[in-house]
């Protein structure tokens, strides 16, 4: 024992130990007021009594108060090892929400991309039908028009004949002259139902997400002006095989001149033949006066005939028109079919990136969050670890070391360090981002597809044929 150390009060020597304040004091400390009715015993006994108590467990004061210490170390210790693996897991956790988010959004896209070409396939099978029906109509209009044509060239070839001639061929010219064709009809459905394929697009696709929502459309129909358009029958005129031309201008039977006609039997005769019983009350004029008669008949029907495959001409042009309409309906009701879809993709794109921008927020916050906790436990960790290997220092000291000390090392052992707090809400809100995510956006999507009750109306006009 170190017989020298002297009191800093006093310059006395410390002789006593004071078993209330438990530090050396020299003989004048121990008459002060400070120490009034203190208990004290000599530094040799105080030494003797600590290394007693440091010999029974139960009553040693330093190791009692440093199991407290090691105890709670390894608390922290423990924490610290549980709340490391956590932070990885907050890592993890956003990759795979992350992940699951993407491909909800890629399972919506693929819905999207699904119904657009079930669409659009529609659309080209209707165009397909429609112009395949169309190529048909004009098919008949043309072979309507050759006919026509034939017929009006005959009749203007047998207007030109010699009059005997024209006059012998009258009666088959005038029933050639009496066209059967009919009107063209006026075309119906035959433009792309454009209404069909764009009407409130965005708005059935979305009810269709849903699956279990009946729904009864509302025809928008974009042709619902009667367009002013006929159609062809499928009727061909028949044709009759002309006669080879008579050189003959005397009659058949008599020989003679053929210088009157038959008004009854629309024939030129001749002055026997209009006595014979055959002619019994007919009415008769002379040729000159019939091939005036006959003509202008003639060139009444012919103008008719003409009127009607102008027409028909006029309207082939319309139908033809109309075909090519159909490709350019076609065309820019599928870029709108597109442009819809479009949306609808840019929708969850941002959507998506909404939610994937907020899991990365989230990540970032509690990743930073256990980052902290952890730093901070690493400095209570090594502060609790400093102070058990200072006080395990001052138990190993002798004498008057240990009994100078023995105040200050006590009361660095009471430690104030709280225990760590629970963990709650630092894992990533999983059901935040995925619970019934599909339904969510749906549900969302329904501000961008608001259902319209305006009928909008396409109008395509045509020609009267």
């Amino acid at each position: 024992m170190d017989s020298n150390v002297l009191c800093s009060l006093h310059s006395e020597k410390l002789k006593l130990f004071c078993l209330d304040d438990h530090q050396l004091v020299c003989l004048v400390c121990r008459d002060s007021r400070k120490h009034t009715n203190h208990k004290f015993c000599p530094i040799d006994e105080a030494v003797t009594d600590f290394k007693i108590l440091q010999k029974d467990k139960d009553k040693e004061e330093l190791k009692t108060a440093l199991k407290p210490l090691q105890e709670k170390l390894k608390i922290f210790e423990d924490c610290k090892l549980n709340w490391s693996p956590t932070a990885d897991h907050i890592q993890i956790q956003a990759q795979h929400t992350e992940q699951q988010i993407k491909e909800v959004f890629e399972k919506l896209h693929q819905f999207l991309r699904d119904e657009e070409a079930v669409r659009i396939n529609a659309l080209r099978e209707e165009k397909k039908q429609k112009c395949q029906m169309m190529k048909e109509k004009i098919e008949n209009l043309s072979r309507d028009i050759s006919s026509l044509s034939d017929t009006i060239r005959a009749l203007e070839e047998e207007m030109r004949a010699e009059d005997i001639l024209f006059l012998q061929n009258y009666e088959a010219t005038v029933k050639r002259a009496q066209c059967t064709l009919q009107h063209p009809e006026e075309l119906s459905g035959e433009l792309i139902h454009v209404a069909k394929h764009l009407a409130n697009l965005k708005f059935r696709v979305w009810e269709k997400m849903q699956d279990a929502v009946q729904y009864t459309p509302v025809t928008l129909d974009p042709n619902t002006t009667h367009p002013k358009v006929i159609v062809s029958n499928d009727l061909t005129s028949e044709r009759s095989q002309r006669s080879s031309p008579e050189s003959e201008t005397v009659c058949s039977l008599h020989s003679e001149k053929l210088n009157v006609f038959c008004l009854d039997d629309k024939e030129p005769v001749c002055v026997v033949c209009q006595t014979s019983r055959k002619h019994t009350d007919h009415k008769f004029c002379p040729t000159d006066q019939a091939v005036t008669d006959c003509k202008e008949e003639l060139q009444t029907e012919l103008k008719l005939i003409q009127k009607k495959l102008e027409n028909i001409k006029d309207c082939k042009l319309n139908w033809s028109r109309t075909a090519e309409h159909i490709k350019i309906q076609a065309q820019h009701t599928e870029r709108q079919i597109k442009e819809e879809f479009e949306k609808l993709h840019q929708f969850l794109r941002d959507e998506e990136a909404v939610r994937i921008n907020a899991l990365r927020e989230e990540e970032e916050q509690k990743s930073q969050m256990m980052k902290e906790k952890i730093e901070k436990l690493s400095r209570d960790i090594s502060s609790l670890s400093d102070t058990i290997r200072v006080i395990e220092e001052e138990m190993r000291a002798e004498g008057i070391s240990l009994l100078q000390n023995y105040k200050a090392t006590v009361k660095r052992a009471q430690c104030t360090l709280q225990h760590p707090e629970e963990l709650s809400g630092a894992l990533i809100h999983v059901a935040k981002y995925l619970a019934n995510l599909k339904f969510r956006v749906w549900e969302k999507m329904q501000d961008a597809v608001q259902y319209s009750n305006i009928l909008y109306l396409f109008i395509f006009c045509v020609c009267v044929c």
